[in-house]
């Protein structure tokens, strides 16, 4: 009976050691799973970018608005898709382990389970090797003592039920922690499909702002049409088609205000090319010259900054996204190697404590 206890006690102190470090385990692996989750979302990733458009034409400024609002709601739609898909991918690493978890506890229902039958065997054993048993009077010691035969390997079964027991009840709280882990990654990759449908809805909204900002132009046109005299109208007529052949520079100060009132993006674009390029491009070049605090002689093409303004903010796009990218990435590493490291020193101490169980080492101590 003390070989069968203290084999009970080496081995609850081992399981009871497993059990500990189990949750750790498994906060390790969690936290190892969402960092390459979110590293490997970035793959095949590229960061947003504004579209060049020139807006010398008469509706680039309105295609140009519309396409800044394109790119934000691409930018919000990319991150919602990276965050689906990490935890999509965390969901179906935390489903494996969850199939193994419930597999492992399983196979601990059944040790239990051979444990009792064996001892249930051992106790059989114990009574059929009492030649007293049936005598109820007068030797009831020897019966008693005869019952004591099989009690070694009846105790030792019954520990290994105990034990397996253990085992299953610490399978099944992990299983119940993979379980919460889904559920609250479930709801993460819900909230990022509707930021996805929301982003999607801000995209449609932009659309439809344009087309409401073109209408408005064209409602606006139509009503000076209805409500201006046809003498006017003519006149204006008369404008345009000069414009159109002519420019800016072949029209008459009336005729520009008339341009003007019903051209009015095409007379800014046109006069912006001309006052910068035409015949009076040299008063443009000496005011920023000149002007340098008020107009950055430095560059005195409009367009140039303009194009220039675009670069710049893809540059910060993509900067902003490298670094995003970069940053997943070696929190991936450091989890997997903090995994690597805390779980190497949890398998030495367990090789420690078998080789102690092997050499016997644990049970000496327990006697002295």
């Amino acid at each position: 009976m003390a070989r069968v206890a203290e084999r009970g006690q080496v081995l609850d102190a081992r399981e009871a050691g497993r059990a500990q470090t189990a949750a750790q385990r498994q906060e390790l692996a969690a936290g190892t799973a969402a960092a390459r989750a979110r590293a490997n979302a970035f793959a095949g990733a590229s960061a947003g970018q504004l579209p060049y458009v020139d807006r010398t034409g008469g509706t680039s400024e309105r295609q140009y608005r519309l396409e800044q609002q394109r790119l934000q709601v691409q930018e919000r739609l990319a991150a919602a898709a990276r965050a689906e898909a990490a935890a999509h991918e965390q969901i179906r690493q935390s489903e494996q382990s969850l199939a193994g978890f419930g597999r492992s506890a399983d196979r601990a229902d059944r040790d239990a389970a051979a444990a009792r039958q064996r001892a249930d065997e051992a106790g059989e054993r114990g009574r059929a090797a009492t030649p007293f048993s049936g005598i109820k009077f007068g030797i009831a010691g020897l019966v008693i003592g005869g019952l004591g035969l099989g009690d070694a390997d009846r105790q030792e079964a019954l520990g290994d039920a105990a034990r397996a027991d253990q085992r299953a009840n610490s399978f099944d709280q992990q299983r119940m922690a993979e379980q919460r882990r889904i559920a609250e990654l479930e709801r993460q990759r819900t909230a990022a499909r509707v930021e996805q449908a929301g982003a999607r809805a801000e995209g449609l909204r932009a659309e439809a702002g344009g087309l409401e900002e073109r209408a408005a132009g064209l409602s606006s046109l139509a009503q000076r049409v209805a409500t201006s005299p046809v003498a006017r109208l003519m006149d204006a007529r008369y404008a345009a088609r000069r414009f159109e052949r002519l420019g800016v520079r072949g029209l008459s100060p009336a005729e520009q205000a008339l341009v003007q009132e019903f051209l009015p993006e095409d007379f800014r674009a046109a006069a912006e090319r001309e006052g910068q390029q035409g015949p009076r491009g040299q008063y443009f070049a000496e005011f920023t010259r000149i002007g340098r605090r008020t107009y950055d002689g430095r560059v005195d093409d409009p367009e140039e900054l303009r194009r220039r303004a675009n670069e710049n903010r893809n540059q910060a796009a993509t900067l902003q996204f490298d670094a995003e990218r970069a940053a997943a990435t070696a929190l991936a590493k450091f989890e997997e190697t903090l995994e690597t490291r805390m779980t190497g020193a949890l398998n030495r101490v367990f090789d420690r404590i078998d080789k102690q169980i092997e050499t016997g080492q644990l049970g000496n101590k327990g006697n002295r």
